[in-house]
């Protein structure tokens, strides 16, 4: 059996029950992915390492980006998103965004609605050379914007990704 733990590092300060809303529903996901295997996930708060199979940084806004603040080479990263994921020079990284902005006016979000903004990017890290063209277009979550439920695809991609991926890439703690 494999264990995959998936951390979550809060750079927002946001309150426990935000937190606690997002980690719970966030590992139900991962509960429907690994259900029929004798593999499961752990989510939880903490600080990223190397141990942890995907890390997501939970960051305020796109202008707050830990990716840019850390990254030696950053992208550009568009106002409008959620989150995004990148891989630079063999280092991956994942960030999902507290303030999004939806029909241009800048909105906080559930727990439940931040947690599918988590999947999708932990999506692209178990993916990392999947662009958005490549995991959209069959709903879910997997879907840009977040569908409204994870699918039978989103399962199968984030079981396969987990799996391929493996090591292969060191994350931005």
């Amino acid at each position: 059996m494999t264990v995959y733990n998936i951390k979550l590092v809060d750079h927002t300060g946001s309150d426990s029950k935000i937190t606690s809303a997002i980690s719970s529903a966030l590992k139900g996901y991962f509960d429907r992915v690994f259900a029929d295997t004798d593999h499961k996930a752990t989510v939880g708060w903490g600080e990223g390492s190397s141990s942890n199979a995907i890390i997501l940084h939970f960051v305020n806004d796109v202008a707050s980006s830990y990716i840019v603040a850390k990254m030696k080479r950053p992208p550009k990263i568009s106002p409008l998103v959620g989150g995004h994921t990148t891989l630079r020079d063999g280092v991956l990284c994942s960030e999902f965004y507290k303030t999004v902005t939806i029909r241009g006016e800048a909105k906080t979000l559930s727990g439940v609605q931040y947690a599918k903004l988590a999947f999708h990017e932990g999506l692209h890290n178990a993916h990392p050379l999947f662009t958005e063209d490549d995991l959209k277009g069959h709903g879910g979550l997997a879907e840009s914007p977040v569908g409204p439920d994870l699918n039978e695809r989103d399962i199968g991609l984030m079981k396969d990704g987990l799996a391929e991926r493996g090591s292969k890439y060191s994350q931005l703690p």
